[in-house]
């Protein structure tokens, strides 16, 4: 294979580790595992750039790119629609989409899983004409990610704090939010404290949170419990289990799906896009894009 390998510096694992020594060990592991690569460290603002004109090289066959879950859904957005695949290396704090390929944390154990792999269609998510690689969320995660942007913190450790602190506050007191859910089978209203949608549904039955990556249609994750209690059983669920066997938690499957306000005076959503806070105007229109990108699955991952 060959590769470049494109490190978000600012990724909490970069910060902690040193991004030349990071680039040495990934190159060094790519090496034992008979792949020549090469691997460079860029500035957050530089890597959409970077990566478009890397994806003009013609004596490549994947770009393997290294950071946290918004690094990630911007890399596939990027590629969405070219010959060359694109792989994912979990140097942030999440790393959600990594976790749900089946892909190892351990960055040795990485890259000699994406060494063996194999290319593969795998599908976007879309919302008002933005893509996503993962997940967008409304109502409790937002408002987590938001709260916890305000913290004063440094690395991935600092950041892992930061996350649990706000998280218990916010479960504190969470504030539902009231929303029409537009599926193919009609209409429901609900007053809820968190929707997902994810890019596409996970597993049924699997143990961990793997998700498919070509399933060609979404899954809708609705929380519809504000008890203390069920909201940790959900957060646990979510990091431990397939979400379909936690209770509270309602699943719906379809190709697109949309989200209005209950009340029309509500003109915007706050959302979390792969973990990055973003305003949209209401109503959320979802899509599956299929086949948007070619995916370097980790060797061992179930298919799509």
């Amino acid at each position: 294979m060959r590769a470049v390998v494109l490190i978000n510096a600012k990724a909490g694992t970069v910060v902690e580790r040193g991004g030349d020594a990071l680039c040495e060990e990934v190159r060094d592991a790519f090496a034992a595992a008979g792949h020549e690569v090469e691997a460079d460290c860029c500035d957050p603002v530089d890597m959409a750039d970077r990566i478009g004109r890397t994806a003009l090289r013609t004596d490549i066959d994947a770009i393997v790119v290294g950071g946290g879950d918004g690094t990630l859904s911007m890399a596939a957005a990027k590629l969405a629609g070219r010959k060359v695949a694109l792989g994912f290396l979990p140097l942030g704090t999440m790393n959600l989409y990594c976790r749900a390929l089946g892909m190892p944390q351990d960055l040795d154990e990485a890259v000699r899983s994406l060494a063996g792999g194999r290319v593969e269609p795998a599908d976007l998510g879309e919302v008002n004409g933005r893509l996503f690689l993962h997940h967008v969320s409304i109502g409790l995660q937002p408002a987590i990610v938001a709260r916890r942007n305000r913290e004063d913190y440094t690395g991935r450790l600092g950041k892992m704090w930061a996350t649990a602190k706000t998280f218990v506050r916010t479960l504190r007191n969470p504030k539902p939010v009231s929303v029409v859910l537009r599926l193919p089978d009609g209409d429901r209203p609900y007053r809820v404290p968190a929707i997902f949608v994810m890019s596409n549904p996970l597993r049924d039955g699997r143990p961990g949170i793997e998700q498919h990556h070509s399933a060609h249609r979404l899954g809708v994750y609705i929380c519809t419990s504000v008890e203390w209690s069920d909201l940790l059983q959900i957060a646990a669920g979510m990091a431990t289990a397939a979400r379909e066997d936690v209770d509270c938690l309602e699943l719906h499957k379809a190709p697109e799906v949309a989200i209005e306000r209950a009340r029309k005076s509500r003109k915007t959503f706050r959302a979390s896009v792969d973990g990055e806070i973003v305003a949209f105007d209401a109503p959320l229109k979802f899509a599956c894009r299929k086949d948007a990108f070619r995916l370097l699955v980790p060797s061992g991952a179930p298919g799509g």
